[in-house]
C-alpha cells in the first residue's frame, strides 16, 4: 500500500475550516423569488378573469330586463311573443291577455310599461304590479292581489243580488277569478246598499 500523503493527514485547525465551500442560500432565494412571481401572475390573471365575467354578467342582465320608471330602450326588437303573467291570486293569464287585448304585432320596445303599470293599478283587486322586459320578446308581468275578508251581499235593482269583497286594507271590489267554492270560504252578511256610499261614478261602492 502507497504511504498516504502528508497533506491528506493533516487536520484542520478549526471548525471553521469544516464550513463548505459554497452556499445553497442564494440559490433558494432565487427560487423562492421564481415561485412568488409565478403565484402573482396567477393570482393578477385570475382576478381579471373574475372582473371580466363579472363585468359582462352585469352587461347582460341589465339589457336582458327593464323595470318600470328605467330608462327605455330605443332601436328595432322582435315583436312580442311571450308573456309571462304571475300573480298571488285567481287572476289567470287567460285574464290578462283579454284584459290587455290585441298586441298587434308589437314590438317589446314599443310597450309602455309605466302606462301598462298604471292601467293594471286602477283594477281595485291589484294592490301592486310589477312590469319588465326579458329580450329578445318576452313581456313579463306580476301582479300582487288583495285579499279578502269578508263578502258582502248587497241587492241591485237591475241585477238582483252581487257580492262585493272586502279586502283586508278595506277596499270594496267585484273579485273576478274566486270560484263559488272559495267565496263561501269567507264570511258574509247581507247589508242593504243605501247603508254604503256609491262612489262618484255610480257604478260601485266605497
Amino acid at each position: 500500500m502507497s504511504k498516504a500523503k502528508k497533506n491528506d493527514l493533516v487536520m484542520p485547525a478549526t471548525w471553521r475550516n469544516l464550513k463548505p465551500r459554497f452556499s445553497r442560500k442564494s440559490s433558494s432565494r432565487v427560487v423562492v423569488r421564481k415561485r412568488l412571481a409565478v403565484a402573482a401572475r396567477l393570482i393578477f390573471g385570475a382576478a381579471i378573469i373574475i372582473f371580466l365575467f363579472s363585468f359582462l354578467y352585469l352587461q347582460i342582465d341589465k339589457d336582458a330586463r327593464t323595470d318600470v320608471g328605467k330608462k327605455d330602450y330605443t332601436g328595432p326588437s322582435l315583436p312580442i311573443n311571450q308573456i309571462v303573467f304571475r300573480s298571488s291570486g285567481p287572476l289567470s293569464h287567460e285574464w290578462f291577455l283579454n284584459w290587455l287585448g290585441p298586441l298587434r304585432g308589437s314590438s317589446l320596445v314599443e310597450v309602455d310599461l309605466e302606462k301598462l303599470q298604471q292601467n293594471l293599478l286602477k283594477e281595485e283587486q291589484i294592490s301592486s304590479a310589477r312590469i319588465s322586459r326579458s329580450f329578445p320578446s318576452t313581456l313579463v308581468v306580476e301582479i300582487k292581489e288583495r285579499v279578502p275578508m269578508l263578502v258582502l251581499r248587497l241587492r241591485d235593482r237591475k241585477k238582483g243580488y252581487l257580492d262585493w269583497l272586502v279586502s283586508s286594507d278595506g277596499f270594496l271590489y267585484r273579485g273576478e277569478g274566486y270560484s263559488k267554492g272559495m267565496l263561501r270560504l269567507i264570511p258574509s252578511l247581507h247589508v242593504p246598499a243605501s247603508l254604503i256610499e256609491k262612489t262618484p261614478d255610480g257604478k260601485g261602492f266605497k
